[in-house]
């Protein structure tokens, strides 16, 4: 049987990613892409139950305060913004998780927008931040005549049965000099390439994981101008690492075990995060600098003055 293409950047030259219980991935030699070949109604319920069950409910992921290395990412994406966010710009946020991005956005002034595919979380962030949450399909969902100053995606293209699609539909809604974020995981963090069966990036729910080059070709290719791009390296990814090892031994099930360590109420484990997330900012840092962090974090901008 013929291989299929890579989706973004259409090359053949694929290979065989096996990773033990976790779902295979083709992975293309071209751009450094990672893909799932599969039933697109199968994924959009495995997506949905998955959110679901990680937020719906009384969901301790839907906790208000923020983990210690979930801080450190908002941190990340709070000193982006700072650097290319003006003031009252409006703000669209698609797959907002428990809600801390678009509760940050709308105590500094920005009126937000969150779409939200699953019909339980949308109820939940609705009632917990009282902003404006429309529950749909993003990729398919007719905004109207609305445009918003900039768009925010932050590990939720690497869900989506079509990336392109989620990038083109993110470019049409946002006005001729507008904005996007995005991050997704990274397929060539030091994570990925030193322990790929207990690396945090792949698994069922994720189709898609993007190299920094396959991401750039993806965003470049329905029209996006690259403005900035880094691979930041949290504490959080090489925990995962760890969390992913002691789940092996103890014969854990992944999802139904979500947030289990990283939101322990114990305080030795919070002494020992606290201690990681220190030691390790020597390494971590070096792992950004060489492009190898387990995030994409890119900035994009929709050219002010189309063809």
């Amino acid at each position: 049987m013929e291989n299929p293409q890579c989706p973004i950047c259409g090359g053949r030259d694929l290979a065989i990613r096996l990773l033990g219980k976790r779902p295979t991935y083709y992975a293309c030699e071209t751009c450094g892409h990672n893909f799932i070949r599969s039933d697109k109604q199968r994924d959009g319920e495995s997506f949905l139950e998955a959110q679901n069950h990680y937020y719906g409910g009384e969901s301790i992921l839907l906790d208000d305060r923020p983990s210690i290395f979930e801080w450190e990412i908002m941190k990340e994406r709070h000193r982006v913004f700072d650097k290319f966010l003006e003031r009252g710009a409006d703000v669209v946020e698609v797959g907002p998780g428990a809600g801390h991005v678009l509760k940050w956005l709308s105590e500094r002034g920005h009126p937000v927008t969150g779409v939200e595919h699953s019909a339980t979380l949308a109820e939940q962030l609705s009632h917990r931040l009282g902003v404006a949450i429309v529950n749909a399909e993003f990729e398919i969902h007719d905004f109207g005549a609305v445009l918003f100053d900039s768009f925010c995606s932050f590990h939720v293209i690497e869900h989506v049965q079509n990336p392109l699609a989620h990038l083109i539909k993110a470019y049409e809604i946002v006005r001729p000099g507008g904005l996007a974020f995005i991050a997704t995981p990274n397929s060539l963090s030091w994570e990925q390439r030193a322990v790929p069966k207990l690396g945090p990036n792949f698994d069922a729910a994720h189709l898609h994981i993007f190299s920094p080059r396959s991401l750039q070709l993806a965003c470049e290719s329905v029209g996006w101008r690259m403005v900035y791009e880094t691979t930041p390296e949290s504490a959080g990814g090489w925990a995962r690492v760890f969390s992913g090892m002691l789940r092996a031994i103890r014969d854990e099930d992944a999802m139904a075990t979500a947030g289990k360590y990283a939101r322990s109420s114990s305080k030795l484990v919070r002494l020992i995060a606290n201690l990681f997330q220190f030691v390790t900012i020597p390494p971590r840092h070096l792992q950004r600098k060489l492009r190898a962090g387990n995030e994409i974090f890119v900035v994009l901008r929709k050219p002010a003055w189309l063809d």
